[in-house]
């Protein structure tokens, strides 16, 4: 099957070649492919066709190669700021707000602030533990809540007390234990007047 044009139905500029011009276009192509007489040959057609052929393969090959670096990426970063065994921290605010800026060192954590989405959703797939099971009812009783909602209720509440800090104008470029533990006594919360009443006791 012949794959390229009729001379006669190439259209250039919006409307068909002249006659006289389509003449000019050899068969063979010239030998060289270059236009004969000003005009294109069936070389010409042909390496235009194959270059916009290679191109789109090129194209392809690297937003497919670009989606699994990116894959990769996600997957080591995730492996890197939470062990496989690690779990959302059962702690109050105080020990959660240290967590947010500072991680856990013992444990090598990143601070919490750092994880998105791919660092925790592999606990969606863990069965609840025992003690998680205690006072649930239902038909969904035995699922766990989905770890991208526990994460965004979490960045909630620590976004909300750091702009309560930044307010009071004692936001701290350190990230101490001390320089943390001011910043979230100057978010004067409720829940942290309740803490100080139970310290001076």
């Amino acid at each position: 099957m012949n794959v390229f044009p009729d001379p006669a139905e190439i259209v250039v500029d919006g409307g068909p070649i002249p006659a006289a011009a389509a003449a000019t276009i050899a068969p063979d192509g010239g030998g060289s492919g270059a236009a004969v007489g000003g005009h294109l040959t069936l070389n010409n057609v042909r390496d235009e066709r194959l270059s916009f052929v290679e191109a789109k393969a090129t194209s392809r090959r690297y937003r497919s190669e670009s989606r699994r670096a990116r894959a990769t990426h996600h997957t080591c970063m995730a492996a890197d700021r939470v062990p496989a065994d690690w779990r959302f921290p059962r702690c109050g605010v105080q020990d959660l707000w240290r967590q947010w800026w500072i991680g856990d060192t013992v444990r090598q954590v990143s601070p919490l602030r750092s994880l998105e989405h791919v660092d925790v959703n592999h606990l969606d797939n863990l069965p609840l533990a025992d003690d998680e099971m205690h006072g649930r009812t239902g038909g969904y009783g035995a699922r766990r809540r989905l770890s991208k909602k526990t994460l965004c209720d979490m960045r909630f509440l620590m976004n909300w007390m750091t702009e309560r800090v930044e307010a009071a104008g004692h936001r701290e470029n350190n990230t101490t234990i001390s320089a943390v533990d001011r910043m979230f006594l100057s978010t004067n919360c409720p829940f942290i007047r309740g803490w100080r009443s139970r310290q001076s006791e």
